[in-house]
């Protein structure tokens, strides 16, 4: 290296170069007297830094302090400015870091989880450091941000990082459940997320008090966000793309967290809901979707502080609000209340059953559902479900009953209107009450279906006069007749099998009636068959 004393008594050097170890260090600087009186003012430079214990006892106290709760390891580039003012001894030091490209890692203590490959610029100066254009890894999961660490002179310190973004990340990563707070970590796996995660636009305040045994403090705000996703909490909700924005803050203890729900889409079995939206709570012992955020905190009257809002979203055309709970560790562990308004019965017919439908009308529905246990087994509830200006007798169901009930083509006007009250018990959906309302023929009935689409259902048929004639059947009973036969359907709802079963009270005057058409002569030309349309008077109206 080169030392020079200049005529005012400055002096300078330049070019001093060493080694320790791996690491290369130039050193450059000057003593000079300026307006703060004599100081000295030293650059260094160091190339493939090794993160050692040596490198660790050579820095001030506050830097050791975010050394031990960053835990680095690797190698680094390191530029120093070191300023040591001789009348007060007081030093200024200002350490700008890079990492080593593929070379450096941090652990965390406040999060411990493990990131490698890091990248950025670390500025250390008067007990604050700062980071921009962070990059790290942990496997295939990415890491981006920026921030600032400060520490205080009474030993407490607070960590800043904003524009968080997590991409590619894995909630079944177990070095991330580790990393995670014991409460979290135990919400997390109650929900059983699967798929892909990311984080967008995320920010995060950690506190760290220096009083012994004192809880660290973090709050959150960022967007978490599946492409796509699946949580199993007692209903298995599949196919989940969208995000949901977080708010929250943790003592360490336990935590609580508010959000907005922005789905793109997500799916419940063949059904394929959109545009889902709402508002969400998450503590450690329960989640809550829609009104139930707002009624957990009331006014002195007992009303919601705030103006309750469902969580929204489209359906088949039409429009479903919700609200709902889950609490795994109670009994029961979730609930859900729902809406259904307009829905198109042609696209829940084209999504939902296999081959060519032919159906049309708007349908809704009310449901209430609760679970006892986070497996279908333990659901229960109950609901209705209406169709209104529709055309279903193309239904596979309808067709195996109307093959019964006439061999004509029915004409466009049959069962424009239905009915349908139900009851749910596990897999299984019992049908309390099920009315098929039509100009010609009204169909009332009861079964069950289970979650697979095989039914069980019965229905008797109310007939109109001179629109259905059915063999035997008609004829006898007439235009008064009301239930006199059972319609059994059995099998798979896309392609269900009929019988049917004249009631008790009917069979009687059946077999007499049959007695006395084989005693009687056959019907002559001006007759017409048995089954058949007759436009003049029935000879057993009453």
């Amino acid at each position: 290296g080169r030392f020079e004393r200049f005529a005012d008594g400055r002096w300078e050097f330049r070019d001093l170069e060493g080694t320790n170890d791996t690491a290369q260090v130039r050193c450059d600087g000057q003593l000079f007297d300026g307006p703060r009186g004599k100081q000295l003012a030293l650059t260094l430079t160091g190339r493939n830094v090794p993160l050692d214990k040596e490198l660790h006892d050579s820095l001030k106290s506050s830097m050791q302090q975010a050394w031990d709760n960053l835990e680095p390891t690797g190698t680094i580039d390191l530029e120093t400015n070191v300023t040591w003012l001789v009348e007060p001894k007081k030093l200024e030091l200002v350490v700008v870091a890079r990492p080593r490209a593929d070379a450096a890692s941090i652990k965390p203590r406040m999060f411990p989880y493990l990131m490698e490959k890091l990248q950025g610029t670390l500025v250390y100066r008067d007990g604050r450091v700062t980071f921009d254009d962070f990059h790290a890894r942990h496997g295939r999961t990415e890491i981006t941000g920026r921030g600032q660490w400060d520490f205080l002179p009474d030993g407490s310190w607070d960590f800043c990082i904003r524009d968080v973004a997590v991409d590619r990340l894995r909630p079944d990563d177990r070095d991330l459940l580790q990393a995670l707070p014991g409460r979290l970590r135990e919400s997390l796996a109650r929900l059983n997320i699967e798929g892909t995660m990311y984080l967008a636009r995320g920010r995060f305040d950690v506190h760290h008090s220096p009083a012994v045994a004192a809880p660290t403090r973090t709050a959150w705000d960022a967007r978490l966000g599946l492409q796509p996703g699946r949580i199993s909490c007692g209903l298995s909700i599949d196919n989940i793309r969208g995000e949901v924005a977080l708010r929250g803050e943790s003592d360490g203890a336990t935590f609580s967290s508010e959000g907005e729900l922005d789905v793109e889409s997500l799916s419940y079995k063949k059904l394929q809901f959109t545009e889902v939206r709402g508002p969400l709570w998450i503590e450690p012992d329960r989640v809550l979707f829609g009104s139930w955020v707002a009624k957990r905190e009331q006014q002195p009257n007992g009303a919601p502080i705030a103006p309750p809002r469902a969580v929204t979203g489209r359906l088949l055309g039409g429009t479903v609000r919700a609200d709902a709970w889950v609490a795994p560790k109670f009994t029961p562990c979730y609930a859900l209340n729902a809406e259904l308004l307009g829905a198109d019965l042609a696209q829940y017919a084209t999504e939902t059953m296999t081959g060519r439908q032919e159906l049309k009308g708007r349908m809704g529905m009310t449901l209430n559902l609760m679970g006892r246990r986070p497996t279908i087994a333990g659901l229960q509830g109950g609901g209705r479900m209406w169709l209104r200006d529709g055309d279903v007798y193309k239904l596979p169901v309808m067709i195996a009953m109307l093959k019964l009930l006439s061999m004509q083509e029915p004409d466009v006007t049959a069962f424009s209107d239905a009915d349908i009250l139900f009851q749910i018990a596990g897999d299984h959906v019992y049908l309390s009450q099920i009315q098929f309302n039509g100009d010609a023929v009204s169909l009332v009935g009861q079964g069950e279906l289970d979650f697979q689409s095989n039914i069980d259902l019965a229905f008797s048929a109310r007939l109109g006069r001179n629109k259905w004639q059915v063999p035997i059947l008609t004829p006898l009973m007439g235009e008064a007749s009301r239930q006199t036969m059972v319609i059994k359907v059995r099998g798979p709802l896309y392609d269900p099998e009929a019988s049917r079963d004249v009631l008790p009270g009917v069979k009687e005057a059946l077999r007499e009636l049959e007695a006395n058409l084989r005693s009687s002569p056959a019907a002559g030309p001006g007759q017409p068959a048995f089954g058949q349309p007759n436009p003049g008077p029935n000879p057993l109206r009453r």
